[in-house]
C-alpha cells in the first residue's frame, strides 16, 4: 500500500498537467465541502468524494502505466 501511495505521489507530480489536475480537484472537494456542509446537507460532499476516487484511481493507474512504457521504449530505444 505504501508503494502505492508513493507511485501516486510521483505520477500525480510527474507533469504540469497532473499537477494542475490534483490542484484543481483538491480545490473543488474542499470548495464543495465548505459549501454543503455549510448549508447542512454534507451528504452532497460525501457524494462528490466517493465519485471521485473511481476517477482518481483510474487516472493513476493509466498514468502509472504510460510512465512505465515511455521508460520501457526509451530503454529500448537508447
Amino acid at each position: 500500500m505504501l508503494n502505492y501511495f508513493r507511485e501516486a505521489s510521483e505520477v500525480r507530480n510527474a507533469t504540469p498537467g497532473r499537477r494542475i489536475y490534483d490542484y484543481v480537484s483538491a480545490a473543488l472537494l474542499i470548495a464543495v465541502g465548505s459549501v454543503s456542509c455549510r448549508r447542512r446537507t454534507c451528504w452532497i460532499f460525501l457524494a462528490v468524494d466517493v465519485a471521485m476516487w473511481p476517477l482518481d484511481a483510474f487516472l493513476i493507474r493509466k498514468w502509472i502505466n504510460e510512465d512505465a512504457l515511455r521508460a520501457c521504449r526509451a530503454d529500448h530505444a537508447g
